[in-house]
């Protein structure tokens, strides 16, 4: 019986710590993964987002163009 007890302490131990690395993991890939992966799509939403506003630019200007007829 007193060995059953010792693999079930053993198991309870490793179940809590398991939860603790995984806690210290997700906050690892956030540090060092998932906020330069955040950073550079943001990045590139804005670099998108600008370039259609160019796009939407350059033809209002080509619209105004053509309205004025020259």
């Amino acid at each position: 019986m007193a060995g059953n007890y010792s693999i079930k302490l053993w198991i309870k131990i490793n179940f809590f710590s398991f939860f603790q690395y995984s806690f210290l993991r997700s906050i690892f890939f956030y540090i060092y993964i998932g906020r330069p992966l955040l950073a550079e799509f943001i990045k590139e939403f804005k670099l998108k987002r600008l370039a259609s506003e160019k796009v939407i630019r350059l033809w209002v200007g080509v619209q105004s163009l053509i309205f004025l007829d020259i």
